[in-house]
């Protein structure tokens, strides 16, 4: 969650200390375990993890709730497309990964959360400014 709440941070402009988004990833993280801990339909967990991280945006990074649905949405679009191309390609070269295998249950998390990573940190350095540049004085609008 610490790299969702990143990436949708450097999607949206806000700048927050590192501290402040291992705290704001934690608490999504420990709500989220907390629902799959109880008996609750599957997939409750999910959408507890979309409406609180929509509040985070909304509260925390003071962006209107519309703002906050479609960047919870691209940055949990993005996590549920790179699990899908990880799990793929691990079923592929190990075959099937039961839960049992903990080592490896762990290992196949890892990709899309540094992929994850990388995107925000690419947006927070690069693409954020460069596109923010073009726009300012008539920029790319005015020719």
């Amino acid at each position: 969650m610490v790299a969702l709440i990143f990436t949708a941070f450097s999607i949206i402009g806000y700048n927050a200390s590192l501290k402040s988004i291992l705290r704001y990833g934690l608490i999504l993280a420990s709500l989220i375990w907390l629902v799959r801990a109880m008996s609750v339909p599957f997939g409750l967990h999910t959408l507890v993890g979309v409406f609180g991280f929509i509040l985070i945006m909304h509260k925390i990074a003071k962006v209107s709730l519309v703002n906050s649905f479609y960047v919870t949405f691209f940055v949990q679009f993005m996590l549920a497309s790179l699990e899908t191309i990880v799990h793929f390609t691990v079923n592929k070269v190990f075959g099937v990964v039961f839960v049992t295998q903990d080592w490896l249950w762990i290992l196949i998390g890892w990709p899309q959360i540094i992929i994850i990573l990388v995107f925000g940190w690419i947006i927070k350095k690069w693409l954020r400014p460069w596109i923010l540049s073009k726009f300012k004085n008539g920029g790319i609008l005015h020719g």
